[in-house]
């Protein structure tokens, strides 16, 4: 009798569950099939999303498929559901060159990134997980962080830890290797405790949090891939925001503010951000300091403030910056652009006597003079 309840229990959970034996063999054959032919994130299309969902995968199966997808598109970790319910989770994974971003869904459940995990992965660095749904908690050595709605929090995944979801969970995920960090300075709690902040839209947010956090949920809504062979959500995020590089740049940009430890760093790691920024965006001649100051997250004042240390401001950089181009184009023999008002127009000027009159008063010659000087070298 007991051998009998415990199999209408077990049959019970998986109709609830929708489970339909023909379709979750066909599901883990799939996901099997793609772990052959794609071992770790080398194997994965920069830009391209790849989609997996436990839903028509059999109750038992579940938490081990969800594990193994994990370890190879993002982060291993143990996973157990509450109360022995079948876990409901989907996953959108985007490679991002040296970062990799992911959105996930899930009913309650806790994981857990042990030591035996730790020394059998090859993943190191950070995670920062956006919460967007849910209160949760995280558990590391130096003790318990509770975690809701619009809390970024950044952890070394090096050091062991327990996130619990006891009424699920929404959230967006950005590892970052330890490669990159040591790039970027500052290094944030890599070897030290987890931090936390908040990225919502309120006025106590951190505005390059919340800015990242936009940036990696536009990322997820780009051309996916479903591991299960059923069409992926129309929408993972929210409007797209440009080739894979140009995210990532971005991205890089912002964790690089986000991760500075002090206020004199912090200000080092904005000028560095912007910089990088305006090099990227300095043949748009729309470009202004405002759309400077939104793209790495922060005020037009902190962007000055940041500035003002180097006696300069944010304008006159990507106005030298953009001298400095035009005048290697038309020194450069191998230019193709014929005439001055091309230089002017693909280097950011929208103006001709614009560009003529600040390229004399940098370079004490009319950019014609210096064409004319290329044409003629004697």
């Amino acid at each position: 009798m007991t051998s009998q309840n415990s199999e209408r229990r077990r049959s019970s959970r998986a109709a609830r569950a929708g489970y339909a034996p023909g379709r979750c063999r066909a599901a883990s054959r799939r996901l099997a099939v793609w772990c052959q032919r794609r071992p770790g994130r080398e194997g994965r299309e920069m830009g391209v999303a790849l989609h997996f969902a436990t839903r028509d995968v059999h109750a038992t199966e579940r938490v081990a498929l969800w594990e193994q997808h994990n370890a190879r598109a993002l982060l291993s970790l143990q996973c157990r559901t509450l109360d022995d319910e079948p876990l409901d989770a989907t996953e959108a994974n985007v490679d991002l060159g040296s970062l990799s971003c992911a959105r996930v869904t899930a009913t309650p459940h806790v994981v857990e990134r042990t030591a035996r995990e730790i020394r059998t992965s090859e993943t190191d660095g950070l995670a920062l997980y956006f919460t967007l749904r849910g209160e949760s908690f995280f558990y590391q050595r130096d003790g318990v962080h509770v975690l809701r709605p619009g809390t970024l929090l950044i952890c070394d995944v090096n050091q062991p830890f327990m996130r619990g979801f006891a009424g699920g969970l929404e959230e967006l995920v950005l590892r970052v290797p330890r490669r990159l960090l040591d790039t970027l300075g500052g290094g944030g709690p890599v070897g030290r405790g987890p931090a936390t902040m908040d990225f919502s839209s309120r006025a106590t947010a951190r505005p390059t949090a919340h800015t990242l956090a936009a940036l990696v949920s536009s990322a997820m809504r780009t051309q996916t891939v479903d591991v299960s062979g059923r069409a992926a959500p129309d929408a993972v995020g929210s409007a797209a925001v440009g080739p894979a590089a140009d995210v990532e740049q971005r991205a890089i940009d912002l964790l690089r503010s986000i991760l500075a430890n002090d206020d004199l760093h912090g200000l080092a790691a904005v000028r560095s951000a912007a910089q990088a920024a305006l090099g990227r965006r300095l043949r748009d001649p729309r470009v202004s300091v405002r759309h400077i100051a939104d793209d790495i997250g922060v005020s037009e004042r902190q962007l000055s403030r940041a500035f003002a240390e180097t006696g300069t401001g944010p304008a006159r950089v990507l106005l030298e910056l953009r001298l400095e181009l035009a005048d290697r184009t038309l020194r450069d023999p191998a230019s193709t652009l014929s005439t001055v008002g091309e230089v002017a127009a693909a280097c950011g000027f929208s103006s001709h006597s614009h560009f003529t009159r600040v390229y004399r008063d940098r370079f004490g010659m009319t950019p014609a003079q210096v064409r004319a000087t290329r044409a003629d070298p004697r």
